[in-house]
């Protein structure tokens, strides 16, 4: 059953939140901006920004930063997606919420989810699942993720969006990493630590395939040119 959908015209980032009854889950979902590679401003600047401790305040002190376009288009959302949230957990007493989302969705998954972390009752569970994620933090960001109920992300092959923004600009994403190796979508691997060389974080720049970063993650999954795929 969808609940909400929100259009943010001004940085064409979309939200759905989903209740499914089957598994009493609430899952809230982040599409990316329209296009296959970030365009616009809030996407492309690589620029950490101190993250809200008002909305983290388990991060306080700790030196986090968090992309600066990223953050801006979270806190557009956030209060919109607490409140849908926490209506449908009190309404339907579900106790699971999964956050998604792809692309830069999939950074606004991560600061939503970690958001929900702080804000809603211990006894909820949350899962934050993404595909295609760039990184969206310093290496404080990464730790603070890694302690506080962590990430799964999915990478495909050469996918280039979730090498960027790069280490050398003191980017780094948390551990999680759940990497497709090759077409054949058998040959999916976990990644031990942050930024294993072994898998996404080890890929060159110069070897890169746009088309990766649709699809197909596993069992044919992909996701579309447009942000209403």
């Amino acid at each position: 059953m969808v609940s909400s959908f929100c259009r943010l015209a001004e940085t064409r980032a979309l939200f759905l939140s989903i209740l499914s009854p089957t598994i009493q889950s609430r899952i809230p979902s982040s599409w990316p901006t329209k296009g296959l590679i970030p365009t616009r401003l809030n996407d492309v600047e690589f620029l950490l920004d101190d993250i809200d401790e008002s909305r983290f305040p388990r991060a306080a002190g700790q030196g986090i930063k968090v992309h600066t376009g990223f953050q801006s288009t979270f806190e557009r959302t956030a209060d919109g997606i607490l409140s849908g949230v926490q209506t449908a957990l009190l309404s339907t007493g579900a106790s699971n919420v999964l956050v998604t989302g792809h692309s830069l969705g999939a950074a606004l998954a991560m600061l939503t989810g970690s958001m929900l972390r702080e804000s809603l009752d211990p006894s909820v569970s949350v899962t934050i699942s993404t595909f295609g994620m760039p990184r969206a933090g310093n290496q404080a960001w990464a730790n603070f993720v890694d302690s506080n109920g962590g990430v799964t992300f999915m990478t495909n092959q050469h996918d280039p969006v979730p090498s960027v923004p790069p280490l050398l600009l003191e980017f780094a994403h948390p551990s999680g990493e759940i990497h497709v190796v090759d077409s054949s979508q058998r040959n999916i691997v976990s990644c031990p630590g942050q930024d294993n060389e072994n898998c996404i974080s080890g890929n060159s720049l110069f070897d890169v395939s746009i088309g990766d970063h649709l699809g197909p993650y596993f069992s044919d999954i992909t996701f579309g040119s447009s942000e209403c795929a």
